[in-house]
């Protein structure tokens, strides 16, 4: 995206957003998210089977990563908490048909997220790729955790991919570590490997996890 798009969505959520606490302008919030899917992306491309016709990108925020997402996808969800990230992603991408928001709870709310049918919109949706970066880290507790997770997987995605950080020195809000074992546990109908794992400049660990549902 150039710069006159990242300077129009400044105007449109910044300063007070998340991420631009961390990048104080718009030049700065634009290297360090280019920065991000330069590592995302070839790994996201090598992984999925076809191009999506449906991407559930959980934890959107605002929609920062949505023009990357769109490249690869006919159709592209943000679902987000916060139901102030999801109107600023509204009015910013009020103009493109193929972008969609939903808070979480309008997607799927938490007391019809142990039914199968009649609760929320997430019942007209098939996923072909569920997508989260750096969401499950911030979850609070193990119920919070897992309910992320089952709101992640309500519409069958044939493939999940999951960015997250940890700080192994630190515990609390921010630092919540995903592991392997979690995930195979709690999301036995997929087939988990992590696929990527360095410390990244900021001292924590970035990691991708990927599931796939196996082939009949």
């Amino acid at each position: 995206m150039d710069g006159a798009w990242w300077d129009k969505a400044f105007a449109a959520t910044g300063p007070t957003v998340v991420g631009w606490s961390v990048w104080k302008t718009p030049a700065e919030f634009r290297r360090g998210t280019e920065t991000l899917m330069e590592t995302l992306l070839p790994r996201f491309d090598r992984f999925i089977w076809k191009r999506p016709d449906v991407l559930i990108d959980f934890g959107c925020g605002w929609g920062r990563l949505a023009p990357y997402w769109t490249r690869r996808t006919n159709a592209y969800v943000g679902i987000d908490v916060s139901s102030d990230m999801i109107l600023h992603g509204r009015a910013l991408y009020h103009e493109e048909h193929d972008i969609t928001f939903y808070t979480a709870e309008e997607f799927l709310p938490l007391d019809g997220i142990d039914h199968r049918e009649g609760v929320g919109i997430a019942h007209q949706y098939k996923a072909d790729v569920a997508v989260t970066v750096t969401v499950l880290q911030h979850c609070v507790g193990d119920l919070e955790r897992k309910q992320a997770l089952k709101r992640l997987t309500f519409c069958n995605p044939v493939q999940l991919f999951l960015f997250e950080q940890s700080d192994e020195h630190k515990t609390g809000l921010h630092c919540r570590k995903v592991t392997l074992d979690e995930l195979r546990r709690e999301l036995p109908g997929y087939e988990w490997c992590k696929d990527y794992s360095e410390a990244g400049c900021d001292g924590r660990e970035h990691s991708i996890f990927l599931g796939e549902r196996p082939t009949p």
